[in-house]
Protein backbone atom coordinates (compact mmCIF):
# COMPACT_ATOMS: atom_id res chain seq x y z
CA UNK A 1 0.00 0.00 0.00
CA UNK A 2 2.63 2.56 0.84
CA UNK A 3 4.73 1.42 -2.37
CA UNK A 4 1.53 2.46 -4.40
CA UNK A 5 1.04 6.15 -2.86
CA UNK A 6 5.01 7.01 -3.10
CA UNK A 7 4.72 5.57 -6.72
CA UNK A 8 1.17 7.66 -7.47
CA UNK A 9 3.35 10.55 -6.24
CA UNK A 10 6.84 10.02 -7.86
CA UNK A 11 4.72 9.40 -10.79
CA UNK A 12 2.70 12.64 -10.43
CA UNK A 13 6.33 14.67 -10.07
CA UNK A 14 7.74 13.19 -13.25
CA UNK A 15 4.46 14.50 -15.28
CA UNK A 16 4.63 17.95 -13.36
CA UNK A 17 8.09 18.01 -14.62
CA UNK A 18 7.82 16.93 -18.16
CA UNK A 19 5.20 19.33 -18.60
CA UNK A 20 6.94 22.23 -17.15
CA UNK A 21 10.73 21.24 -18.98
CA UNK A 22 8.99 20.21 -22.26
CA UNK A 23 5.43 21.46 -22.48
CA UNK A 24 3.64 18.03 -21.75
CA UNK A 25 4.21 14.58 -21.21
CA UNK A 26 5.91 12.66 -23.92
CA UNK A 27 5.40 8.96 -25.27
CA UNK A 28 8.75 8.18 -23.81
CA UNK A 29 7.71 8.96 -20.17
CA UNK A 30 5.09 6.51 -20.48
CA UNK A 31 6.89 3.75 -21.86
CA UNK A 32 9.64 4.45 -19.41
CA UNK A 33 7.04 4.45 -16.72
CA UNK A 34 5.45 1.28 -17.64
CA UNK A 35 9.03 -0.56 -17.62
CA UNK A 36 9.54 0.99 -14.48
CA UNK A 37 6.56 -0.44 -13.05
CA UNK A 38 6.90 -3.77 -14.95
CA UNK A 39 10.44 -4.20 -12.92
CA UNK A 40 9.32 -3.19 -9.57
CA UNK A 41 6.26 -6.13 -9.75
CA UNK A 42 9.69 -8.38 -11.11
CA UNK A 43 11.85 -7.54 -7.94
CA UNK A 44 8.64 -7.93 -5.60
CA UNK A 45 8.26 -10.95 -6.99
CA UNK A 46 11.89 -12.12 -6.64
CA UNK A 47 12.30 -10.42 -2.95
CA UNK A 48 9.27 -11.77 -1.75
CA UNK A 49 11.56 -13.86 0.79
CA UNK A 50 12.72 -10.60 2.24
CA UNK A 51 9.34 -8.56 1.83
CA UNK A 52 6.84 -10.93 2.25
CA UNK A 53 6.38 -14.56 3.35
CA UNK A 54 8.08 -17.55 2.75
CA UNK A 55 9.08 -20.70 3.58
CA UNK A 56 12.96 -20.47 3.20
CA UNK A 57 15.38 -17.84 2.14
CA UNK A 58 15.64 -18.29 -1.01
CA UNK A 59 12.34 -19.57 -3.42
CA UNK A 60 12.65 -23.40 -4.12
CA UNK A 61 10.50 -23.07 -7.22
CA UNK A 62 11.24 -21.39 -9.87
CA UNK A 63 8.02 -19.12 -11.29
CA UNK A 64 7.58 -16.12 -14.58
CA UNK A 65 6.56 -13.04 -12.06
CA UNK A 66 3.31 -12.85 -14.07
CA UNK A 67 2.56 -16.58 -12.98
CA UNK A 68 3.38 -15.63 -9.71
CA UNK A 69 1.08 -12.44 -9.52
CA UNK A 70 -1.74 -14.63 -10.93
CA UNK A 71 -1.69 -17.03 -8.50
CA UNK A 72 -1.01 -14.64 -5.50
CA UNK A 73 -4.01 -12.50 -7.13
CA UNK A 74 -6.47 -16.07 -7.06
CA UNK A 75 -5.61 -17.11 -3.73
CA UNK A 76 -4.24 -20.16 -4.67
Amino acid sequence: MLWAVAVGFGLRLLRAGAVLAWGGASARLGVWIAIYLVVCLQMMTTLRPIVGMAPGFFPTEKMFFLAHWAQVLTGR
